[in-house]
Parts: structure tokens; sequence; C-alpha cells
């Protein structure tokens, strides 16, 4: 989802959401020592002594506190006067009275519409996946079945859908389900995964199919322009399965192999040209064309992050996954590094086989503890080879833009044989439930090293908001910024 606004307006509404953001972040620790020095005047701060008030020869055992006695308070005529002995009819006992009453007939404040949200989450212990927020419903629960948000890869926009645990498939280091999946955008999917652990070793089979009405194509390279945007329909059947082992708490190594069939069309949208029609002078190579792939890999992760996760029998090197997924919105201290090596042979025409070697790098760090201000980087690299000079397909192009990637561009909006893209963040806690970034995303697409230049470096930028229960990371909402304007987006789930 994308909004352009008029340059000045952008520009000032830019500068006052950074300024009023940066503001807060440096003034956090004067207003702790502000406050701190209050405390410290109250502590020293001694209360007047009472008066001492002497009762009258003709005063009763009992007083009656007569209205003109009291404050200013709104009572109800039909409750009792307040009585309180002759030998205590001081202004402070007057003030306890009426606490009292106040305390009999209080009622407790009624929650914010934010904290009901979050209780929901608490109370409901909703499973926060990768993308995707799995809700727990209380008493609308159908044979198991639940509501998921999130999950669509693509262009899918806000997404939709039903997950169904199989319960003869779930226990203790086992698990399993089926999904299904949809969009506005006409978008939709369905999916069926299991994995297991037996010791060190893991397990992870997976079926997939996946339909995506109108992705974007701009062309190839660098420099392309968004006039130039087209759009075709990829459609993508997959099978197969992982193993893998764990060296210690912190290393994971494996292979994979899968079946995987794409079919690829004119796009469902009437905002743009299809592919064929927009780029029929030189089209970009598998137009209109079923390829199948036979895909094997294999991969090394070391992962020391300190955040809640557990390595979901592999899957995140699944050809199912996207390897560009993004940086961890709960980690907070520790490094992540993974590299997998990927061979596609064309089975079909026998002319779009390629191989990709594909690294990524994290690292977190922490600066204050007390408010959770922190660092995150990533360094993310593609490099992709064909045997014999043969082409690679365009939407198996490695891209950037989008939510995981290059902020501040449309999803796909750059694509190439290889990719760089590097990621900063500025982390602080301004809530126990709310977390905010300052991002910066640079990154490049290029066909040879040779090509690598500074001006093709492309830069996006902006302001994040992350909403978390005590499971993590429930959803995320970002504004940002590059040369092309202004986009927001809003995910559920978490990037493990």
């Amino acid at each position: 989802m994308r909004a352009t606004l008029s340059p000045p307006s952008r520009w000032a509404w830019m500068a006052c959401v950074v300024c009023t953001l940066f503001a807060y972040i440096v003034s956090s620790p004067a207003r702790a020592q502000s406050q701190a020095d209050d405390r410290g005047s109250l502590d020293q701060w001694v209360p007047p002594a009472a008066p001492v008030v002497t009762p009258s020869p003709d005063t009763t055992a009992g007083t009656v506190l007569e209205e003109e006695d009291l404050p200013d308070v709104q009572t109800d005529a039909a409750e009792s006067p307040v009585f309180v002995e002759s030998g205590d009819s001081t202004r402070a006992a007057r003030w306890r009275a009426l606490r009292e009453k106040k305390a009999r007939t209080m009622e407790p404040p009624k929650p914010s519409l934010a904290a009901r949200v979050i209780s929901f989450f608490e109370r409901n212990r909703s499973l926060v996946l990768s993308d995707r927020l799995v809700l727990d419903i209380p008493n609308t629960e159908l044979f198991g079945i639940q509501p998921v948000l999130g999950g669509l890869q693509g262009e899918a926009g806000l997404t939709a859908g039903l997950y169904y645990p199989l319960p003869v498939l779930n226990g203790p280091g086992r698990h399993s389900h089926v999904q299904v999946l949809g969009s506005l955008r006409r978008y939709w999917g369905t999916e069926l995964i299991g994995g297991l652990e037996h010791g060190p070793w893991i397990g992870y089979g997976f079926a997939r199919y996946s339909h995506r009405a109108s992705e974007s194509f701009y062309g190839i390279g660098p420099n392309t322009e968004v006039e130039n945007r087209s759009l075709y329909q990829y459609d993508q059947g997959i099978v197969g399965g992982l193993a893998g082992y764990s060296i210690g708490d912190r290393m994971l190594v494996g292979g994979h192999l899968s079946y995987s069939v794409d079919q690829v069309g004119p796009g469902l949208d009437d905002s743009a040209p299809d592919v064929s029609t927009a780029f029929w002078e030189a089209p970009p190579p598998g137009v209109r064309m079923a390829t199948d792939y036979g895909i094997g890999g294999i991969f090394a992760e070391y992962d020391s992050r300190n955040a809640s996760f557990n390595r979901t029998y592999g899957r995140r090197f699944a050809p199912t996954e996207a390897r560009l997924r993004g940086i961890s919105l709960d980690a907070t201290d520790g490094y992540y590094m993974s590299a997998s090596l990927t061979h596609h042979q064309d089975l079909s025409m026998r002319e779009y086989s390629y191989s990709r070697l594909t690294l990524d790098a994290q690292q977190y760090f922490t600066l204050e503890h007390g408010m959770q201000r922190g660092l995150a980087f990533r360094q993310f690299l593609s490099i992709t080879e064909s045997p014999n000079g043969q082409t690679i397909p365009f939407y198996r192009m490695q891209s950037i833009g989008g939510s995981t990637s290059l902020r501040g561009f449309t999803g796909g909006r750059f694509r190439d044989r290889n990719v760089m893209l590097s990621t900063a963040e500025v982390r602080c806690r301004i809530w126990h439930r709310l977390d905010m970034a300052l991002f910066t995303d640079v990154g490049q697409v290029f066909s040879r090293t040779e090509e690598i230049r500074l001006q093709d470096m492309k830069v996006g930028y902006g302001v994040g908001f992350r909403f978390r229960s005590s499971q993590g990371v429930v959803a995320r909402f970002e504004i940002a910024r590059s040369v092309e304007g202004f986009s927001t987006y809003l995910k559920f789930g978490s990037i493990l």
C-alpha cells in the first residue's frame, strides 16, 4: 500500500515525525533524572502539623457533620450521614470519612481499547509465526480450526485464512498443519507441512500451492523506471523435504530436495499492461511458459541471538520460504549467520537452470537495558550463476523492495541475477507493549560484480512501530520514504 503526498507537505510531515521521535529518545534520560529529583524532593517534604481542635463543652458524644462543614462534594441524599467521634472532629477526619465513603461506591476503571487488545493476545495465547498470527479465540473453535492473519508472499496485501493443526501428527517433538489463505487482491494459497525432532536430528516435509494474481515487473537491472510497471500472474506448486542436524545449541546444518512447477500468465489487474505487452520488443526470459524444476541444496546456520525461538524444523531454508526474510524483531543481543547453496535444474526446457549462493549476517547490540535501546544490523548477499550461459526466468530472479528488504519501494521493485542489501536500525521501547525503530535500508541489484556502482545504490528510510505480547511481536506498522515517495506497511506475526 502506497500513499504519495505533494512535495511540501510530505517533507514537512516527515520532518515533524523524525524530529518528535528524536526529541523523545534524546530527552528520555533527562526526564528520568527529573522524575528522580522530584521523588527525592517529595521524600524530604514534611507535612505541617494538624491544628489542635478543642471540643466545646456542649459537644455531644456523637456529632453529625452538616453539609456546610464538608468540602463541596456531590453526595446521594438517600445515603446516611457521616458520623465521627467528637474527639476526632478535625479536618483530616472529615476527609478520611469522605474517602472511605468514596471507596465503598468506587467502580474499577474501564480498560482502554489498546489494553483490551493486548489482554486478548495475552489471555488467548495466539500463536506467533513468521509473518503470520494464528488467533486463539475462546468459544469459537470449530473442530480445532483457527483463524490466521498474514502468510501470503508477494503483493497480496492484507491476508487472512484458516489454520488447522493435525491432532494425530502433533505432540512433543513433532508438528503438522494445514492452512488456506486468501486476500482481497485475488491472491490465495494452501499448504500442508509436517516437522519432527529426534535428538539432534530434524525433519521437515512440505507441499504448497500459491496463486499470485498481479505481481509487478519493472524490468531487469538497477535503473528501471516506475512508468514501466507491468503485471504478470504467477502460479507455483512445490513439494519436497528437508533434513538437518543440530551441532550444539547454536548451529544447524542440513540439506533439502524438492520438485516445483511454475506457470506465468497475464496479470488480472487492469492498472498496468501485461509483461508480454509492455516489453514486446525485448520480452524477459520465461514469459508465458511453464517450467518444471528439480531443486536441491545445502545450508548451515549459526544463531546466538537472545530472542526466544525454535528452529521450526529448518523450514526457513525450504524452497517454499523467502530467503530475504527481514531482520529479527525480538532479538536484542547476539549474532545470526547463515549460508545456503541451492541448484535449480530445469527439467522441461533445459534452458533455465541456475545455482544460487545466499549469505545472511545479522548483529544485535543493547545500548541501555533500562529503556531497551539497541542497534540491529543486517548484511545480505545473493549471487546467481547459470551453466553454459543459460538465462534465468525473470520471476525467479532475486528482487528487493517491500517490507522485508528495501522499505520505501514497492515489492519486487528491482530485480536481477544478484542482490546486495544492508539494513541498520536504532531501536527503543516506548511502552512495555510498544517498540519503536528508526531504520535505513541500502541495496542494489546487478548482473555482474563489475557493475556495482555507488550511484546505483537505492536508499529507503523511515520509522516503525512493533506491538508485542508476552510471546513477542504480534504486529508491526512502518512508514518509509525513498526517492519514489512514501510507503506504509502493516504486517502480522514476527520475523523468526
